[in-house]
């Protein structure tokens, strides 16, 4: 299965590693909506960031490696989901900055690829909302790599 065919569901689910997204009691106690369905795609953001926090409180209770590279590994998977997903809600644009602000792993934690193209998809889903501005903006970064700028 390529990226670029990778649902929001099948990215979920791939890094929780289960067989469906209603086998991860994080996941279905984020679920606004009523019914025994899978989350709505308004709600996929919110469910992958609770998995997140889900995995990482599991951390201490580590013990071998290779326990912590997997909570390491499905919350990375998780994290890229998040980043590289459109925000469909202003509650997605919450997780999207909650991750890219997050002390360990977000921004301050060091540089990364996904975080400016992060940042601009919430502009772009609140300029959705308000409107384009129409006053004279500077530009802004669409995408940075490592070792761009100083």
């Amino acid at each position: 299965m390529s990226a670029q065919n990778l649902t929001r569901r099948q990215a979920i689910v791939a890094a929780a590693g289960v067989a469906s997204v209603s086998a991860v009691p994080a996941l279905a106690l984020s679920v606004h909506a009523s019914g025994p369905d899978a989350p709505a795609a308004d709600h996929l953001l919110v469910a992958a960031e609770t998995e997140i926090t889900r995995l990482y409180a599991g951390w201490d209770d580590c013990q071998t490696d290779k326990e912590t590279d997997e909570i390491t590994s499905r919350a990375w998977l998780l994290d890229d989901f998040i980043a590289t997903a459109a925000p469909a809600s202003l509650a997605d644009c919450a997780v999207k900055l909650r991750r890219v602000l997050d002390r360990e792993v977000g921004m301050v934690a060091g540089a990364n690829d996904r975080d400016v193209p992060a940042l601009a998809q919430v502009l772009d889903y609140i300029e959705s909302v308000t409107g384009a501005p129409t006053h004279p903006t500077r530009p802004t970064a669409r995408e940075w790599k490592i070792g761009d700028g100083t």
